[in-house]
């Protein structure tokens, strides 16, 4: 009966070591993830407010990260989706600038690793069917997924190397002068002084854009597109619901009842 009691016993040790160990090892790659992932968020961001070459940089720094990494830390499945979302990328900001060699590499590998995170994911193909999938392989389909992921991740607005690139007057180059420069920064704050009270909530988001972070139906942030560290802060009237506890209602009419001074400060993330 003693042996017995001792073997329980020792058996139960033996449970709560394997245990800890899987609970510990599981807190490892938990703590290894979450600092994986937060460093790709600040390419990402990077990736998001910087010029074309920064963006382009950027990709290439987020390839590399993914690249180097452990799969079994991060998943197979993330690894090729995040891998296939930096080439998609890389091949729209090629295509853009017109480097149609550098655009083709990129939308090679980006329909490889498209590949690898099907052949990686058993619920993408019992959904969908080999033939189908293949059909998703285009340059076409791969603009527009990243148009909406990059505008979903950006408050609405595409990456800011586009705006670089439709409007290239709007950033100085590093030939360029002081006098550029201060030209430069003179035209932003004309757009921040093309917002006046009494304009309609629709005609601000036309010229700005949102900034990261908490907004309420009266006030929000809104920054430069050109460079997201130039702010003002705008406040509209709205309406209420009375039928839903006063709950505040926001509005493409509503209307702007202040303006800030244009202020410098660094972008919030969501």
């Amino acid at each position: 009966m003693r042996l017995h009691i001792q073997s329980v016993r020792l058996f139960a040790v033996v449970v709560g070591v394997l245990v800890a160990a899987i609970f510990s090892g599981c807190a490892y790659k938990n703590a290894k993830q979450s600092g994986f992932f937060r460093k790709n968020d600040q390419f990402y961001r990077t990736y998001l407010d910087g010029d074309v070459s920064q963006a382009r940089q950027s990709l290439q720094q987020i390839i590399r990260h993914y690249k180097n990494s452990n799969p079994k830390i991060i998943g197979a499945v993330d690894q090729a989706h995040d891998l296939f979302c930096a080439y998609a990328r890389l091949y729209v900001l090629e295509e853009k600038v017109g480097d149609k060699d550098a655009a083709e590499v990129a939308l090679t590998r980006a329909q490889y690793w498209h590949l690898q995170e099907y052949d990686s994911n058993e619920d993408w193909q019992s959904r969908v069917p080999l033939r189908k999938f293949l059909s998703y392989q285009s340059s076409t389909f791969f603009a527009e997924v990243i148009q909406k992921l990059d505008k979903a991740s950006n408050h609405g607005s595409e990456p800011n190397y586009i705006q670089y690139l439709s409007h290239p007057h709007t950033l100085p180059s590093k030939s360029q002068s002081n006098n550029d420069s201060t030209q430069w920064v003179e035209s932003c704050l004309k757009d921040f002084e093309f917002v006046k009270v009494g304009m309609t909530r629709s005609q601000v988001e036309s010229k700005l854009s949102k900034d990261g972070g908490l907004h309420t139906a009266s006030q929000v942030h809104f920054v430069h597109p050109a460079c997201r560290y130039f702010k003002i802060d705008v406040e509209f009237e709205f309406k209420r619901d009375a039928a839903d506890q006063n709950r505040a209602i926001k509005g493409k009419d509503d209307r702007v009842t202040k303006v800030s001074k244009p202020y410098i400060e660094r972008p919030f993330s969501d």
